[in-house]
């Protein structure tokens, strides 16, 4: 009976201790979700990203009630928010403001290539065959013609 308090006890600071923070990541302008927002405490490896629908959830023990989440996304300026201001909250509402990004212009200027013929250039008498698509790699031989006819032996000696 005494462990099985025990447990119940755990359970219960465990609760306490672990709640759950959920909202939506969206813009201010339109009011359409975010998706896939950083969702983080920074310098910790602790964090989430935000769904196709904006919508983040992330658990977090009370003892990080003293740091900030940082929401951030490309296209959109970073944001942080109080941990401990997002648990007073049943539905959190995180804005991210557009930041359009200055860049200098860019030039696009074609090039003309020169074709350069590498190997032997010149005919010789030396065969080359190969398999198709070189995968087995090629065989090299010189050609000969011989003038006179051959002459074959056959017999016992």
């Amino acid at each position: 009976m005494n462990r099985f308090c025990t447990i119940i006890l755990l359970c219960c600071c465990n609760t306490a201790f672990c709640q759950e923070i959920k909202g939506i990541v969206a813009n201010p302008v339109n009011g359409h979700p975010i998706e896939f927002a950083n969702i983080g405490i920074v310098g910790k490896n602790i964090g989430t990203v935000s769904s196709s629908n904006g919508k983040f959830s992330i658990i977090l023990n009370s003892q990080l009630n003293h740091d900030s989440l940082l929401f951030s996304a490309i296209g959109y300026e970073p944001h942080m928010v109080k941990i401990a201001d997002l648990r007073n909250n049943c539905n959190n509402k995180i804005f991210l403001k557009e930041k359009a990004y200055n860049i200098s212009e860019v030039r696009i200027i074609p090039r003309v290539f020169t074709q350069i013929l590498l190997g032997v250039t010149e005919h010789n008498n030396k065969v080359i065959a190969g398999f198709k698509h070189n995968l087995f790699g090629y065989e090299c031989g010189i050609r000969i013609n011989v003038k006179k006819n051959g002459l074959f032996k056959t017999g016992s000696d």
